[in-house]
């Protein structure tokens, strides 16, 4: 994620793809491949209009966020509804959103907590109440805090 991140800095930064020479071209494919963006039908003449769209948006989103303007995040996606503002002072982010779209905002946290966690699956069944859900992490083996605390003492 550390050199995808990179590589998208690195993207943004550029004022204009358009002027950008042959050679460096050529190092920013190669850039992209190195840091694992690639799908199946990735062929470098398709690499550069997805290098265009991204940096088309990517560009003025992250150049608003860095002057400390509230940005919103729709631009990446049509059913996004988060903005952001970046706290020049402390470099912390603070996350708004409007609450109409709450319902939408709790569908694309779930679609990014799939997607991003590969192995083991980080959403368990309670072995308790056979019933409940829980996301695992740390010690944490039962749907409720209660039933944790009185099985971690038994």
């Amino acid at each position: 994620m550390r050199m995808q991140a990179q590589f998208l800095a690195r993207l943004v930064s550029l004022a204009a793809l358009y002027a950008l020479p042959e050679e460096e071209r050529a190092r920013l494919i190669t850039d992209a491949h190195r840091a694992g963006f690639r799908c199946g039908e990735s062929v470098d003449s398709l690499l550069w209009g997805i290098f265009q769209h991204t940096h088309a948006i990517a560009s003025p989103l992250m150049r608003s966020l860095l002057v400390g303007k509230e940005t919103s995040l729709r631009p990446l996606g049509e059913r996004e509804r988060t903005r952001l503002l970046l706290n020049p002072k402390t470099d912390l982010v603070m996350e708004t959103r409007e609450s109409e779209y709450l319902a939408e905002e709790m569908l694309l946290t779930l679609w990014s907590l799939l997607r991003t966690y590969q192995a083991p699956f980080p959403f368990r069944r309670c072995p308790h109440c056979k019933t409940g859900v829980f996301f695992c992490f740390g010690a944490r083996k039962y749907c409720s805090r209660r039933v944790n605390a009185l099985k971690v003492q038994e």
